[in-house]
């Protein structure tokens, strides 16, 4: 069973809207999933919850069983669901930590700290608030096009448009046309500031 992570143009009055400095993303594919973990710690307690989800998720996508991935993905939406008041991180973080005790022998030390934070009664539901599942990174084929269904998203960043055209039909909807061969990110910002790292590879 694998874990698929995890996570409305409010200013056009205002005019466009300015990207904020953002440090390159690591290259990952040259990382180890222990590297990928540590970079994701030291994230996570810098309080840069975006980059740790995207170390943590890479994590998940290839070892989706490992349990210090699926720990540090859970903590670290569970922190962002409170800061942003995010009730799809809150239900991931939940999900990833039931997964958690399936796969964790009885004498793990977290597993304690775990069942009690599932104890605690969930955070009230919001109606229409079903977490989208957004990849963290996606294969196409040379000139082959693709939509994937997002979260409510108002801007995006694209370091390599010669390789991927990547464009918001609607608040909902990414389509993606690969291009030429190689490697873009995106950069996927939901209205509360926070955003979602994608990397397309064409092939």
């Amino acid at each position: 069973m694998r874990v698929t992570l995890t996570p409305v143009v409010l200013l056009l009055a205002a005019g466009p809207v300015l990207a904020a400095p953002i440090d390159p993303l690591p290259d990952v594919t040259k990382m180890t999933n222990a590297e990928l973990l540590e970079a994701g710690r030291t994230a996570k307690q810098t309080k840069d919850l975006n980059r740790a989800a995207f170390l943590f998720s890479t994590c998940l996508d290839r070892s989706p069983n490992d349990l210090d991935c699926i720990m540090g993905m859970a903590g670290t939406v569970a922190l962002r669901g409170n800061a942003f008041d995010r009730q799809s991180d809150r239900e991931l973080a939940r999900t990833l930590y039931e997964r958690f005790l399936v796969l964790a022998p009885l004498d793990d030390p977290r597993v304690p700290r775990v069942r009690a934070s599932l104890e605690m009664p969930p955070a009230p539901a919001i109606p229409g608030s079903a977490p989208v599942v957004m990849p963290p990174k996606v294969a196409l084929k040379k000139k082959e096009t693709r939509s994937i269904a997002v979260s409510t998203i108002v801007r995006l960043t694209n370091d390599d448009p010669a390789v991927v055209d990547a464009t918001l039909v609607d608040r909902s909807t990414l389509k993606l046309t690969g291009l030429k061969p190689g490697v873009a990110n995106l950069q996927l910002y939901d209205p509360d500031g926070s955003w979602h790292a994608m990397r397309v590879t064409v092939k």
